[in-house]
């Protein structure tokens, strides 16, 4: 085999860069769907649908409004206002 680590290449440092990236994405995923279980119960499929579909920085948007949440509703609220708001 060969004795090449890519890691050290342009390429590599990117790959791995992009992996950290998404290991802190999927990171906040899990403690935004662990905090509304424990605050709301049991979640509607929609819901993890809708997070896997946002960026890490409406995710982190996210996690800041929720501190304000009294119920599911109003993450609903807030997907209606941030995703029209960021598609257009």
């Amino acid at each position: 085999m060969f004795n090449f680590d890519i890691s050290n290449t342009k390429v590599g440092k990117e790959l791995i860069k992009e992996g950290i990236k998404e290991g802190k994405k999927e990171g906040k995923k899990e403690i935004i769907i662990f905090l509304f279980e424990n605050r709301f119960g049991k979640l509607p499929t929609k819901f993890e649908k809708q997070i896997n579909k946002i960026d890490s920085q409406l995710l982190d948007d996210l996690a800041i409004s929720f501190l304000n949440f009294s119920s599911i509703n109003d993450y609903y609220l807030w997907w209606d206002k941030k995703f029209a708001h960021h598609n257009h």
